[in-house]
């Protein structure tokens, strides 16, 4: 009886009728506050009694499914109404079900009439709840959004920084480092990863703030540095948890391995025309590996390889700059890729994503010249005189390295039973010349001449290049060729080249491939700077006097003016001899042909017979036939006037 009177008591505190219970049942009993709950105005009025029930009544699991059903939940809030359309909210605040629109009045010298909102359409905040019919009152915490925290390891001090494979630092890889090291997840409300906060710095302060920007920065905000550095990590929230933010400072530091860089000594590498070649090979053959503290399987992308260059300006003078081993230019002068010899260079490691950069000390590389294959493509060449030799098809060269000047020295017997030596360039053969005339002329040296022998021409050049000893004299040297694409080292070059086959003094020496029929020796040479000399297996050249298609005609200055020439016109024909020309299927022929012209003048009317041509005014009639040498065709006969020159006009004075 005892008992069954103290849940008749305890019913009555809750307001719950003990009709609907059996004697054992438990009674419920309320929490004087909530933890945060979250209700939300999508929810349903049933469902936000269910979130009541299990936040509020501490023995919710102990009761019986009767009790239960017949739990109601009422909060004290404010109704609302309108007046006069204008919405407005009570003064005072009322209790009504949690399910809204539950009528009270107050009187504000009228009476007014509100309805209270459905709880779950309330704004957050702490509100009085209680069981239907009771007094017992509880604070229920409603939120919107439950609140997150972010713990930190407050423990931390230091961060090492991340870095790529370039030795920049990886700010993705650090922002996952900073949170793997920072946040304890296991005690953050709720569990968070990575990808729900942002991570950023602290780059400045200002008024006593600290902006922050991400870890990268920006186009015009530095990125994290090593050093100490403010931290803020950012949690962006979600549906359920508002946003929140935590704050730390770290020692941002590089802790990867030291690099270091040891030479081996006394070594030696070949020239490339490649100069990534060159860079491997110093990459492999001159640091030692076995000393240094560098990663595996390293190339020459991963260093800084460069050599001391030189740069001789046109005034003689020095300059020297670090460049890369291909060269480049250090703001004012151009350097050319490092070649052969005493090489002075430095490499430094670039660093990676595990081994810090590194400099290194300077190194005295040899680089040795490298050897160059010639070959005469046609060994058992057949030509016809005036035909012409291009050296780029008859010669090839392995490495083809532009820069590898290509000769021909041709040794033969003409018809004329004559014994000459040719050299033919690869560029323009009247640019060679000059630039041979321009050299003499600087030293005050007579020129190149027709006729010469080979030996004339060796002593000529080789006095003139005994005269450039010092950087000065090359420069300037080099100034008065510039306009004929050939330098000081060119022509030093070309006359070692010579040396190298031998040939006698005493032979005709001409510039050019074979003018004339006959049998001759071919010897192709390559020469440069960074090459030991490469010289050709000797290929045969057979020169026929050509006939196919020869022909005598007339110049074509006579053609244009229906057979008259002016008396300076015929000066120059004279001293050219080039009167009629050799043609070949209607085009001329190499200058070189005229040679094989012989002429027969007879004056019309005036007493005139020679084989010289005239230069008078007067009409005559001329036989050109060509004799001997390398052509033949059938004589040509016309006639021809040679005129006064024009007076010229002369303006009278006012």
């Amino acid at each position: 009886m005892a008992s069954l009177l103290a849940v008749v008591m305890i019913f009555s505190v809750v307001g719950i009728s003990p009709a609907v219970f059996a004697d054992d049942a438990v009674a419920p009993e309320l929490n004087a506050k909530s933890g945060e709950v979250l209700i939300k105005s999508s929810m349903t009025n049933e469902e936000v009694a269910e979130i009541l029930n299990k936040a509020l009544i501490s023995n919710y699991d102990e009761l019986d499914d009767a009790t239960k059903a017949a739990l109601q939940w009422e909060y004290e809030g404010y109704g609302y109404t309108k007046i006069a359309g204008i919405p407005a909210k009570s003064l005072e605040r009322h209790w009504g079900t949690i399910n809204g629109n539950a009528k009270f009045t107050e009187k504000h010298v009228i009476n007014y009439t509100y309805f209270n909102k459905a709880l779950k359409d309330t704004d957050a905040g702490d509100y009085q709840v209680r069981l239907a019919g009771t007094k017992t009152e509880a604070t229920l915490v409603k939120v919107d959004k439950y609140t997150s925290t972010i713990a930190i390891n407050k423990e931390v001090t230091e961060i090492g920084l991340t870095y790529n494979a370039d030795n920049t630092i990886n700010y993705d890889a650090l922002a996952q480092r900073i949170f793997d090291e920072l946040v304890n997840t296991a005690a953050c409300t709720p569990t968070i990863t990575r990808d729900d906060v942002t991570i950023e710095y602290a780059y400045a302060e200002a008024f006593g703030e600290k902006l922050w920007t991400s870890l990268e920065g920006s186009k015009i905000l530095p990125a994290l540095k090593e050093g100490t550095n403010d931290i803020k990590i950012t949690f962006n929230g979600n549906d359920a948890y508002k946003a929140t933010e935590a704050t730390h400072t770290a020692n941002f530091v590089d802790n990867r391995i030291a690099s270091s860089i040891v030479y081996k000594d006394g070594a030696q590498i070949t020239y490339n025309m490649e100069a990534s070649v060159m860079e491997e090979a110093i990459i492999n053959s001159v640091i030692d590996h076995n000393a240094s503290a560098l990663p595996e399987n390293v190339s020459a992308s991963d260093f800084t390889i460069e050599y001391y260059g030189s740069h001789i300006d046109v005034f003689g003078k020095e300059h020297n700059a670090w460049v890369s081993i291909a060269g480049g230019r250090d703001g004012i002068y151009d350097y050319s890729q490092m070649g052969a010899g005493e090489q002075k260079i430095r490499v430094s490691f670039n660093g990676n994503a595990e081994y810090k950069p590194c400099g290194a000390a300077e190194y005295t590389l040899t680089v040795n010249k490298a050897d160059v294959k010639v070959t005469i493509n046609d060994p058992i060449k057949i030509m016809y005189a005036g035909e012409a030799i291009d050296s780029s098809e008859y010669v090839s060269i392995a490495p083809k390295d532009p820069a590898l000047d290509v000769y021909i020295v041709y040794v033969g017997v003409n018809t004329n039973k004559q014994t000459t030596v040719y050299l033919q360039l690869t560029g323009n053969k009247e640019d060679f010349v000059n630039a041979i005339n321009a050299l003499l002329k600087f030293f005050d040296l007579p020129t190149l001449n027709d006729g010469m022998t080979v030996g004339e021409f060796k002593a000529a050049v080789n006095k003139a290049l005994s005269l450039v000893d010092n950087k000065l004299t090359e420069g300037l040297v080099n100034w008065a060729l510039k306009d004929y694409g050939i330098t000081y080292k060119d022509l030093k070059g070309l006359m070692e080249a010579l040396n190298k086959i031998t040939i006698a003094d005493n032979l005709l020496f001409a510039i050019g491939a074979p003018a004339h029929a006959g049998q001759y020796f071919a010897t192709a040479i390559a020469v440069n700077d960074n090459y030991n000399t490469g010289i050709s297996i000797p290929g045969s050249v057979t020169v026929l006097k050509n006939w196919k298609g020869i022909k005598l005609a007339k110049n074509p200055i006579l053609d244009s003016n229906d057979n008259k020439i002016t008396v300076s016109q015929a000066e120059e024909l004279a001293k050219s001899n080039d009167l009629c020309i050799l043609t070949k299927e209607g085009a001329a022929l190499d200058s070189t042909s005229v040679g094989s012209i012989h002429y027969w003048f007879t004056g019309v009317g005036k007493l005139y017979a020679k084989s010289t041509m005239p230069t008078a005014p007067g009409k005559y009639i001329v036989t050109a036939s060509v004799r001997g040498g390398d052509f033949f065709a059938m004589p040509k006969t016309f006639t021809f006037t040679i005129v006064a020159d024009p007076t010229p006009e002369v303006t009278p004075e006012a």
